[in-house]
């Protein structure tokens, strides 16, 4: 089947596996990502077992995320998130202002239910809020620093219950309309995300 697959390895409680998709663009890993779920139930219940993807199926251990990576390419290919120098580019900033002026409108397209949203809690590698950091995983947003092809954001925000077409059109739909409108985002957080007050806090259902 054509879900080749980055990484697969055991996370944080029993049972629970960590699934990496390969990189593709965004309508190829959606595809990739609905066959994974699709493909994993049926396997796993011809061995007397159930693949389950709720976000929060513990009070007692982390819950399951549906996190997204991603950059954006123009016309050449060439990746309009990475830079030469020190500084992140304007184009991935612009993005990452439209994740958190927007992405609060779309929740109910990353969050589906109300278990989803008993996932994002503080101290649970989980976001509570529109933040963004760099290589910070408290935050909404996380800048993943690397060359020009690896530099990119990653959207904590989507559970394992996520749908993921769904998940990634609001994503891209609002780190569009970010760079369209070049909304500068808040300052970068260092540390921990959970104890600071913002004013953009995810809703509740």
């Amino acid at each position: 089947m054509d879900m080749p697959l980055e990484g697969l390895h055991t996370e944080t409680g029993p049972g629970v596996l960590e699934a990496a998709i390969l990189v593709d663009e965004s309508l190829n890993s959606a595809d990739k990502a609905t066959l994974f779920k699709t493909f994993s139930k049926v396997m796993f219940q011809k061995k007397g077992l159930i693949a389950n993807f709720m976000a929060k199926w513990s009070a007692d251990y982390p819950g399951q995320s549906g996190h997204i990576h991603l950059s954006l390419q123009d016309e050449k290919g060439k990746s309009i998130f990475a830079s030469s120098k020190d500084e992140l580019p304007k184009s991935l900033l612009y993005f990452i202002g439209g994740l958190q002026t927007y992405m609060r409108e779309f929740s109910v397209m990353i969050a589906p239910t109300v278990n989803s949203y008993k996932r994002l809690c503080p101290g649970a590698w989980a976001p509570i809020n529109m933040t963004w950091g760099i290589e910070n995983r408290t935050c909404a947003f996380r800048v993943i620093k690397g060359d020009s092809n690896s530099q990119r954001i990653e959207n904590r925000l989507p559970g394992a219950d996520s749908n993921p077409y769904l998940a990634l059109a609001a994503t891209l739909g609002a780190g569009y309309l970010g760079i369209k409108e070049k909304i500068e985002p808040t300052e970068a957080i260092k540390g921990g995300a959970y104890d600071i007050n913002v004013e953009k806090k995810i809703p509740s259902p």
